[in-house]
């Protein structure tokens, strides 16, 4: 009994499973394209507006056309209910609009919608249960000029580095009905603390009404890097029309500029000191790093300092402690995790330690942690070593000038042998 009720439950399952499957299908079994088609007003305007309906699944289905929007009343389909035969992928068809003599100023808008008619056992449910099936819809836009004279207007940037050329990009739209005769932009560059670092000025131009214009001005960004802010001023036939936005100079990033341990002796707890520089024209709060030790495929150890705000353009010091309790000389990967603002940057370092010193390579100035005694001893090596260097080099040129006066002496010799053999 209990195998026929967990046979039961699987099979709902199945069913239910099957069933949302098809649906998540059908989602992406029918569409509509353009997905939206743009006119500028006039009065007692009349045109057709081709469309397309895809099927991409290919199946059988009845689609039920509707019109929404504050423009429906404008909207006209021929054919309410369109049917695809098993097969059929797409359908051209029209819908006819029929603007009024005025509208409000503005964009009106309203929608041409494609339903999808779900079917139970070959019948097709009508509109009472169109809330639940597939829908797509293509739009409709009807630009109406504002009396007089109106502009719309953006501003957007191209991203530069610390002494790059930036382009500042201001776009003026005339939405009104008459033309704009002098149009040109004043961009203030301000810094964070909203200090004005630089003025600049674009181009002027003049704008027909339904048209547009860009308007440019260029920059040289030697400044640190950093986030800035563009106020502008938009000056056109005795009107201002004010913007502002931020941008930044270069990328929020930080540099890794070394790691050391002072006071250094194996098995106990060592402190990390990790040289951190702010390369951003902020302060970055909140920076933290985390470091792992590796050996072979085993991690040994992980720890973090504690968090730390690190000013604009200064380098910070962040601490860690490692106990090395149970920690065998050797070598090591030390993995070191810098995290700030939702970002993380990674260095793999290669890590030899040894009883009294911790030696990092992968960093662009080499890390080291030493001893008291070793610190102390490095002088002493340095004086035997240089001792040991003028030794050799005193008995190098004794033999040199050994050997040189033994070849003396051997000519000497020839020379009075050979007198002897004369004689």
């Amino acid at each position: 009994m209990i195998n026929k009720k967990i046979l039961i439950i699987f099979a709902m399952i199945f069913v239910v499973l099957t069933f949302l499957s098809l649906s998540s299908t059908n989602v992406l079994a029918l569409g509509i394209s353009p997905g939206r088609t743009t006119l500028d007003f006039e009065p007692g305007l009349e045109k057709e507006i081709q469309f397309t309906l895809h099927n991409e699944g290919r199946e059988s289905k009845t689609i039920i056309l509707d019109v929404q929007g504050e423009l429906a009343s404008y909207i006209h389909i021929k054919e309410k209910y369109i049917n695809f035969a098993k097969g059929e992928t797409e359908k051209t068809l029209s819908y006819k609009v029929k603007l009024p003599n005025s509208l409000p100023p503005g964009v009106r808008t309203g929608a041409l919608v494609a339903v999808e008619i779900p079917e139970i056992s070959g019948k097709v449910i009508q509109e009472s249960f169109i809330g639940a099936t597939v829908a797509v819809a293509t739009q409709l836009n009807v630009l109406v000029p504002i009396p007089g004279k109106y502009i719309e207007t953006s501003i957007s940037f191209s991203e530069a580095n610390k002494d790059q050329v930036m382009n500042f990009f201001v776009s003026v739209l005339n939405k009104g009905t008459e033309s704009i005769a002098n149009v040109y932009a004043v961009i203030d560059i301000l810094s964070s603390t909203n200090e004005k670092i630089a003025t600049l000025k674009t181009n002027a131009a003049s704008i027909k009404p339904k048209l547009g214009t860009e308007l440019v001005a260029k920059w040289k960004a030697s400044i640190n890097p950093g986030k800035y802010t563009a106020r502008v001023s938009i000056l056109w036939d005795g009107e201002t029309t004010y913007l502002e936005k931020t941008f930044n100079v270069g990328e929020m990033t930080l540099e890794l500029k070394d790691v050391y341990v002072k006071n250094f002796e194996l098995g106990e707890i060592a402190k990390f000191e990790i040289l951190v520089d702010n390369k951003w024209g902020e302060e970055i709060k909140d920076v933290f790093a985390k470091v792992t030790m590796i050996r072979g495929s085993d991690v040994i150890a992980q720890f973090k300092s504690a968090n730390a705000d690190i000013p604009a353009l200064e380098t910070k010091n962040l601490i860690a402690y490692w106990d090395t309790a149970g920690i065998n000389p050797g070598e090591y990967t030390s993995t070191l995790e810098l995290n700030y603002e939702g970002k993380t940057l990674t260095h793999k370092l290669d890590t030899k330690i040894s009883l009294n010193k911790i030696e990092f390579g992968g960093i662009g100035v080499t890390g080291a942690a030493v001893s008291p005694s070793e610190e102390k001893s490095n002088l002493s090596l340095l004086l035997i070593v240089g001792v040991i260097v003028l030794i050799l080099i005193n008995i190098g040129w004794f033999i040199y000038f050994k050997k040189r006066k033994k070849k003396k002496t051997e000519k000497k010799k020839v020379g009075k042998t050979s007198d002897d053999g004369d004689w």
